[in-house]
Order: C-alpha cells, then structure tokens, then sequence
C-alpha cells in the first residue's frame, strides 16, 4: 500500500455514509435474515512488527499484546496478514525503516536464510499465542532479481508489470516457489501454518515506481496473475498442504471485479479465496456477488487512513460489512489508521482515539458471530448463537444528540436490559451503563460524534425448526475407517456423536429448508472446522474452549432461498495455539423450514 496517495481517497469516505437526522428514528433488527459467520478482525504486520519485533520486553510484548489479546488488555484480533519480504538489490538502498522487511533469498540460486525477519516472525508468534489463528500470508513484490527492473521497489514507469515472465511458474527459482517454500518452512519450523498464501499485493496500481515508492511493490498482470495461482497451487501440497491460494489483493473493489471476471477457469479453480482492499471502488455487492457464484471466500484484507477521529474508521468498516460481507475485516497497520503513534527510534507507543473506536467492534463482535439484518446504514447488527448475545454497534458522526429506538423483532426471549460502551471525543469504550429492553424494544440516544455498542444479554432465537442427529449424516472415510469415529458422550445430543482429526475428513447433510444451524461439543482438543453450503465458499470456526461443552451451537448457515440445500463440515488440521488436537465433531443440526 502508499500512504501518502491513499489519503486523498480515505479521507473522500468521510460522511459518505448517510448520518440520521437529529429526529428519532426507529432501526429494526432482524434476526431471522442472517448473513456471514465472521471470522474476526486483524491487521497487516509487516512494516511495524519488522520495527516492534527488534524492542525489548516487555514494551513490544505490551504493544502486541495490545492488539491480539482477549480483553480486556487487547482488541481480540485474530486476524494477522504477513509480509514476505522480496527484499531489495543490495546495490541500493532506497527503502525507508521500518519498511524494509528482510526476504529470505537475496540472490539467485542462493540458499535460504531462515534467520531473517526475526523481528516480524517474533510479532507473528506472538500474536499467534495471543489468539490471531487465522493467518494469512501476503507479498507486497518478488525478490529484486525476479523482476525487470532489478528492484523490489517497482518498475520504471510504475505502469508496466515488474514481475518477469521467467520466474511465474513453478521451477527451481520461480517466485510460486520461493514463497511456498517459506510458508513450509514456517508450518514445519515454526508452528505457523498460514492458511492462504496471496502472492500480489495492489497489483493493479500505477505508483510502484523503482526508487521512488521507498517501499516494495509490484504492478502484476492479471495473464501473471493467473500464472502464479495455478502454480502456487500446485506447489503448496507438497511443501505446506494446510495452506491454499488467495488472490488479488486490489486496491480498488472495482478492479477487483473486473480482474476476478477475466481469471480463466483453472484460475479460479486454483483458488480459494478472493482478498480485496477498500481504499477506492463502489462495487462491494458485485465482488460479494461473484465470490458466492464462483464458490470463494471473501476477505477485506487491508484498509487505512490518516484521519484521527474514529469517523474515518467507523465508517469504512460499516460499510465494507453491510455491504461486501467479508468473512473477515483488517487494518493496514495500527499506526494507519493511527490506532497508536508508534515511535520507531524511541521504542514507545501511545494509545489513540482510533484505537478506542476498533475496540468497540473487536471486542464485542466476537468469531464465530453471524452479522443480522438492520435497516440502518449506521449500524451493524451481529448475534451469537452460542452465547445468546446480541451486539449493536451505532455511529453518530453529526453535531447533535440522536434519539433511536432499536426494534428487535423475530427473538424468542430478550434479556431485560442492554449494557452500553460508548467511545466520543471524552470517552473511551467507556461502560455507560444499561438501557431497559422492554416488548422487544429498546430506547437511547446517541450523542454527537461518537460510536455506541449494545450488548444484550439473553437473547435467545429459536426458528421453527426440525433436529437431525450425527446417524442422518454422510460420512467420507477417517482414522476410524469408512465412517467417523463413534461413540456415547454424556451431554450430547442422543447422548452419542462421531468426531474425526483426519484431515479433508468431511461429514455432509442434504436438507430441504431456509436454514442450518450445526451442534456439536467446544473444547481443548478441538480444532478448527470449515463449514460450507451447496459447494460454496468455506467459512473457517475455530472449535476451542477451556472447558467442554457439548450440544452448543457452532455455525449456522446464512438465510438461504427454501430449497434443497448440503451443508458440509471438513476437518481443517488447523487449530490454535492452545488446542492439544484438531478434532472435529459431528453431533446435530437442525433444519429451518
């Protein structure tokens, strides 16, 4: 990404989000049309983490921690996107600290040295402990001597591709290879198994210019494009099996569509997840329309700004999840937005309005949630099943005091109140109390330029709805034979259930309904599942607890047309850092009609 030509367009969103008027207004939840299971929030490392990881403790511990931590000490992502560094000619030395991370093979036919980017791979790791177990990898250029310009910093008119041709495909010194070989070396070395790998970063920019950008980058075409996923694809069984390809990293939405339409079909097929940034383009429901079409999913990897307020923040992230429905909504770096003012040379940081405003999604909008309907342009809605939790997040970027009233319709039970956290220009995340929830309905009032989150308490949904248990459902094979493993478990449901940890282990069902809505047991030997429907895009569940539970709600799927559907679980071989296995169970799911 360019900080400096990305200002213009950041600070262009501000109040294109349509604020309410001073007068009350009503916005109604909906709990019956529901949309995608989140996955969670996060941030690029690269640039920082290459300059964090090098402090002593414990103030880089304290800053990480500050960002992946549970809270109350941190935000609760669990989202961390890393750079594989290229790494630049030796011969010059344009690329500004931190932003210089180190690449692992500095010249052609060079051995690898698996002691650079110590700095950011000690972020990594830490973070990873912390809970950021969905990690993806990403790479803002080739190694210097892959491209034609012979600089990782960009070509020579910052128009033309800088990735050369002879090093596309999957030979002894390709760039395919070169990056699979790293995320094999970090999953068998490391512990850090990345779960897609993105080879391009804004691809589809005129501003990567060799000497000029101070940072690495690279124009790639989109025929390049489709040669590095077919190649990248077929090489990551061999060295990382876990991980699978994303593409294409755009800076602009649109282009992303357009790009994504003109991949050839073994492209396409090669991939597993489309990733986009949001700095310009309005096409969100396009993207958000070709990536269920075409089976994949869908991640707003990165986005920044130089405003300071929150509003700028607030705003973007509404709206990227109203309307492209990311499984997944990522920062640039925390200091861009300014989350913090990290002081590279002094070793120290200090807490921004900015970062107060994130918290009030991150640490309310947990994993594992399902954004909801709500007719409101400034708000997001999100229920967890599990917890029977229902958060609100409202933004109020006008001068004046806003009254709204919150109709929640279609919950069987609401608790009796909502508690609030407010972050405004005197406020942040500050617990202001609770709010009476009364015949389904809930009254505040919003003050100027703050963003408020509900959290309702006891707010239970119950559709009409028919249970299958685990003897209905198809089995492929697993360690356990042509079945999954079987037997009785006290608080299942039946009082019996099937688990697997063989990888690509899947167990399926084919219903006739609107909805799914999966059970199964939560606890320290399980691992991460991915749930798809009809075929579709996988939205990954990460199955740990401290403490079992069993017959609890784990995923459900998105209100879908009345019709015959298959949902499938597979079993991933992820797990977090926690878990002591990556056991998937199948127990119930029942069906709305």
């Amino acid at each position: 990404m360019n900080n400096i030509l990305k200002i213009a367009a950041a600070m262009a969103l501000i109040g294109s989000v349509a604020n309410p008027a001073s007068a009350q207004y009503t916005a109604t939840v909906n709990v019956k049309t529901q949309y995608q299971t989140f996955e969670g929030f996060g941030t690029t490392l690269s640039w920082w983490a290459n300059g964090v990881g090098s402090w002593s403790d414990p103030t880089r511990s304290a800053l990480v921690d500050a960002l992946f931590a549970p809270p109350p000490t941190g935000l609760g992502l669990t989202y961390a996107r890393y750079n594989i560094g290229g790494g630049d000619c030796p011969c010059y030395n344009t690329i500004l600290y931190p932003h210089a991370v180190p690449g692992y093979q500095l010249q052609i036919n060079g051995a690898f040295d698996w002691n650079a980017d110590a700095n950011q791979r000690w972020v990594a790791q830490r973070a990873y402990a912390n809970g950021a177990v969905f990690l993806e990898a990403q790479s803002n250029s080739p190694p210097w001597w892959m491209t034609v310009s012979g600089s990782s910093t960009g070509s020579a008119d910052a128009t033309s591709s800088n990735m050369s041709d002879a090093y596309t495909g999957t030979g002894a010194n390709s760039f395919p290879r070169y990056l699979a070989t790293v995320v094999g070396h970090f999953a068998n070395s490391y512990g850090l198994t990345f779960r897609h790998i993105e080879a391009t970063n804004e691809p589809d920019t005129s501003w990567w210019k060799f000497g000029s950008t101070k940072q690495e980058g690279a124009a790639v075409t989109p025929a390049q494009q489709g040669v590095i996923v077919q190649s990248l694809a077929s090489l990551l069984p061999s060295f990382s099996p876990l991980t699978t390809v994303a593409s294409m990293d755009s800076y602009n939405i649109d282009n992303g569509v357009s790009i994504f339409a003109g991949y050839s079909a073994e492209t396409k097929a090669a991939m597993t997840e489309i990733n986009t940034h949001s700095y310009a383009g309005s096409k969100r429901s396009q993207l958000a329309s070709a990536a269920a079409a075409a089976g994949k999913r869908l991640v707003m990897s990165e986005w920044g700004s130089a405003e300071t307020t929150g509003k700028s923040l607030s705003q973007q992230l509404t709206k990227d999840i109203r309307e492209l429905k990311p499984l997944a909504w990522a920062i640039w770096q925390p200091d861009w937005p300014t989350l913090m003012t990290i002081d590279y040379t002094s070793h120290s940081y200090t807490i921004n309005k900015n970062y107060y405003i994130y918290a009030n999604y991150t640490r309310y909008i947990k994993p594992g949630a399902v954004f909801i309907d709500i007719n409101d342009g400034n708000s997001l809605a999100a229920y967890d099943g599990n917890a029977n939790t229902l958060t609100i997040v409202t933004t109020n970027w006008t001068a004046n005091t806003v009254p709204v009233t919150y109709a929640l319709s279609n919950f069987t039970s609401l608790g009796a109140s909502a508690q609030g956290y407010r972050t405004s220009s005197t406020q942040n995340v500050a617990n202001i109390g609770n709010v009476a929830v009364s015949g389904g309905s809930m009254v505040a009032s919003l003050p100027p330029n703050s963003v408020t989150t509900w959290v309702v308490t006891g707010a239970n949904y119950t559709p009409q709805a028919t249970s299958t248990n685990d003897s209905s459902f198809t089995y492929s094979t697993s360690n356990c034979g042509a079945t999954w493993c079987s037997g009785n478990q006290t608080g299942a449901y039946s009082g019996q259930n099937h688990w697997s940890s063989l990888v690509g282990s899947t167990y399926s069902l084919t219903f006739t309904g609107t909805q799914a809505r999966v059970y199964g047991s939560r606890a320290s030997n399980q691992g991460i599942a991915a749930f798809s429907v009809d075929d579709g895009a996988e939205t990954d569940v990460d199955l740990y607890a401290t403490t079992r539970t069993d017959n609890t709600l784990t995923y459900a799927t998105p209100t879908l047309p009345l019709g015959t559907h298959t949902i499938k679980v597979r079993v991933t071989g992820l797990k977090n850092s926690h878990a002591t296995s990556v056991i998937v169970q199948a127990d119930r799911i029942d069906v709305v009609n």
